[in-house]
């Protein structure tokens, strides 16, 4: 008989959001690993900034992950396994919406991710059942914070 047990942490994330008609944004409460996200902020504006006039709204969504895994399979404890994910999700609008996802979060790799997004979103545009351009977009406010209700490393092992 196997049986698995495995315990999860999630680290809130911040959203970022820009849209040509409004340059305000979108943040939340920084996770333990608050230097990646805020760093994540100016490299996004510099590498959005790179994005041709026609741009109509972009937005990138930063993710920090730490998980722990505890496994037994068939009555034998396994090594526990922890790993940790960082990464950024870009949206690009213009004509067409395209994203690309990036786990490289300096400057020039969401440079990178928001010109993949580009080429989608111009490579979309006119062929698609929605005309992402007439989409009316609130402008960025407001905050978000992904619930922590209880700590990973207060949960018991049966957990």
């Amino acid at each position: 008989m196997s049986a698995g047990a495995g315990v999860c942490k999630r680290v809130p994330h911040r959203i970022f959001a820009n849209a040509a008609e409004s340059s305000a944004l979108l943040t939340e409460q920084a996770p333990p690993k608050a230097h990646m996200l805020d760093t994540l902020e100016s490299h996004a504006r510099r590498a959005a900034g790179r994005l041709p006039a026609s741009t109509r709204h972009w937005a990138v969504r930063g993710v920090h992950e730490e998980s722990e895994s505890l496994s037994v399979r068939d009555g034998v404890t396994e090594a526990p396994c922890r790993s940790q994910d960082d990464g950024a999700m870009v949206t690009v609008v213009d004509g067409g919406m395209g994203y690309a996802a990036t786990s490289d979060l300096s400057e020039a790799g969401l440079a990178a991710a928001f010109l993949r997004a580009h080429t989608l979103a111009r490579a979309s545009a006119g062929r698609t059942v929605i005309d992402y351009e007439k989409v009316l977009r609130p402008a960025a406010s407001g905050r978000y914070a992904s619930a922590v209700e209880r700590s990973a490393s207060s949960a018991t092992l049966p957990e």
